[in-house]
Parts: C-alpha cells; sequence; structure tokens
C-alpha cells in the first residue's frame, strides 16, 4: 500500500458590503494569490443583514472552493474608506467603484477626494464654474486632489 496524501487547495475569500443595499460581493483567491472567481449575494429579508450576509458569503465562497477542489481557508472583510467624513464643503467624496472584473482586470478602486476650488487650468472663472459644471451632469474628477494642508480656500 501506498501512503496517499492529499493535499487541500486553499482558497481565501473576501467580502465587500455594498453602501445601502442588502447585497455585497463575495471574491476569491487562489492558493497562488490569483483570482479565483466571485459574485454578489444578497439577502431579502431579516435583522441584522450585515450578519446575513457574513453567513450567506462564507457558504458561497466555501461552496466555490469545494467545487475548485479545495476548501475555504479565510474569509475576511474588504476594509471600506477609513474615514467619510469631509474636511470643508468643497471636498468631494467619493464611493469604491467597482470595475469590470475578468481574469486580468480585478482592480479595486477609489478616488482620491477633490477639491470644487482647483478648477482645471483651461477653464477660466471662479468657483461659480465647479458649481455649473456638477449641475449640469459634470464629473468631480475634473478638479484637482483635495490637500487639506494646501487648501486654498485657507489660503484666501
Amino acid at each position: 500500500m501506498l501512503n496517499e496524501t492529499t493535499t487541500d487547495l486553499v482558497f481565501s475569500a473576501t467580502i465587500e458590503f455594498l453602501p445601502g443595499q442588502r447585497a455585497a460581493i463575495v471574491e476569491m483567491t487562489g492558493p497562488d494569490g490569483e483570482w479565483s472567481g466571485g459574485g454578489r449575494i444578497e439577502v431579502r429579508r431579516g435583522h441584522g443583514v450585515r450578519e446575513l450576509l457574513m453567513a450567506a458569503g462564507r457558504r458561497d465562497a466555501a461552496q466555490r472552493a469545494a467545487i475548485k477542489g479545495g476548501v475555504l481557508g479565510s474569509f475576511s472583510v474588504f476594509p471600506g474608506p477609513a474615514n467619510d467624513e469631509r474636511v470643508c464643503a468643497s471636498q468631494v467624496l467619493f464611493q469604491v467603484q467597482r470595475r469590470p472584473v475578468n481574469g486580468l482586470n480585478v482592480e479595486i478602486g477609489q478616488p482620491l477626494p477633490r477639491c470644487l476650488n482647483k478648477l482645471p487650468e483651461h477653464w477660466t472663472g471662479t468657483g461659480a464654474s465647479s458649481a455649473r459644471w456638477i449641475a449640469s451632469g459634470g464629473s468631480a474628477l475634473v478638479f484637482g486632489y483635495c490637500t487639506p494642508n494646501a487648501c486654498p480656500k485657507e489660503m484666501l
């Protein structure tokens, strides 16, 4: 008889709660650190939405790992933004943006806060230009980065 040893593939999973929704995204990582799949989970009813999503996410990740011939080794929570408070009224904060995901593109990003007082170089005018831009549906990503230690509002 041969002494057979089985080595399970150990997967890890991360859950990211979607703000304002009863849903979350679960992402799997394989033993080699490569992206190994993911999906959206939702809960319809019940109290303690976060706990329900955690349980459903852990169950989903364990099933995905088993389908791939492995086990779920770790399950963690994706940390959201550390500070959701604005420094001043001119600062624009953004939510974590999910990008289209495939085998090569798995980034999750959050744009840095922008300052409505830092107009693009080719614009003429004052802060009223930024208000018109935002009110007409323009993106705040065109403005300069918010740097509280060098705030143009404080320098005025």
